[in-house]
């Protein structure tokens, strides 16, 4: 933005008439963003199961965080599980980027802020911003943005956003802000010859099942992360871990991955601070995922 940061922009837009100043400490306190659409505010601890071993908060525990924050704010807006359920539909997870200044730590308390764009065609837009602190421009560490797509809870079939929400339940949410100036991309695949080997190995479990019958979005984060410590291991000749300050990621959920599944991870180092991870099914080779990590230095 040429004039005003997005924090101030962001900061201003939502808090009118100085709501953040009455808020209570409550968790899931909702107020209404100037007649755009309602933003949610979910408030956590840091726990220790969810942090590395520097005691800095996993990506894919922040990513657990945004889905339990995007549940909550669906419902109050009359688009969560309550209202599809009983229609057999479902949210199902697209792309998602995330973008981090800082990353917090063991015991800290954060706050996810989320709230509707409303529908792109067959995606629906969802955007994300993390406080440290307060609610309040200077404690934003980071913000996240996402690319949903209503689906059959037993095909998992793409569904037009008309055929299930009646437009009064999301009127206005196309204009609410963006926290990028870019979409969520569409990754690159990694070259490959036939008969490389893959740098890490993952099988879905019963553990990393979810409620829609398939691996959770947050496990292809941590896989694609411990993907890229085992390839820096692998490049210093080492078995010890090699520090790493993950900074952000892009995801790009291509197919489901089921029960039983055995997952090779491929890797490529994209630029000088990024590495692009792809994830193929070992039975037939489609690819399942692709993600890149992004790391500031130590």
């Amino acid at each position: 933005m040429d004039q005003k940061s997005f924090e101030e922009v962001h900061f201003e837009r939502y808090t009118s008439e100085n709501l953040a100043d009455t808020l209570p400490a409550a968790e899931n306190k909702q107020f209404a963003l100037t007649g755009l659409t309602t933003a949610g505010f979910y408030h956590f601890e840091i726990k220790g199961t969810e942090t590395d071993c520097m005691d800095r908060l996993h990506l894919s525990a922040l990513l657990a965080m945004m889905q339990e924050a995007a549940y909550k704010n669906a419902e109050t807006l009359g688009i969560g599980a309550s209202y599809l359920d009983p229609q057999g539909i479902c949210w199902l997870l697209s792309k998602i980027s995330v973008r981090m200044s800082k990353l917090p730590r063991w015991l800290d308390n954060i706050t996810v802020s989320t709230w509707s764009r409303g529908p792109r065609r067959l995606l629906f837009l969802r955007d994300f911003t993390f406080y440290s602190g307060g609610i309040s421009p200077e404690n934003i560490i980071g913000h996240a943005s996402s690319e949903w797509f209503l689906a059959g809870t037993d095909s998992h079939r793409p569904l037009r956003p008309e055929q299930v929400i009646e437009p009064a339940r999301i009127k206005n949410h196309q204009q609410a802000p963006a926290v990028f100036d870019f979409d969520c991309p569409r990754l690159k695949n990694i070259e490959t010859l036939e008969d490389a080997e893959p740098v890490l190995v993952k099988y879905a479990d019963f553990s990393d099942i979810d409620r829609n019958g398939h691996v959770n979005n947050t496990r292809y984060a941590a896989w694609a992360v411990d993907a890229v410590q085992s390839y820096l291991s692998r490049q210093s000749g080492s078995n010890e871990i090699i520090p790493m300050n993950v900074s952000g990621l892009d995801i790009q959920y291509i197919s489901e991955i089921f029960f039983g599944s055995k997952i090779d991870i491929f890797i490529s180092k994209d630029d000088e601070n990024s590495y692009l991870t792809e994830g193929r099914l070992h039975d037939g080779g489609q690819v399942a995922f692709r993600c890149r990590i992004l790391l500031d230095e130590i």
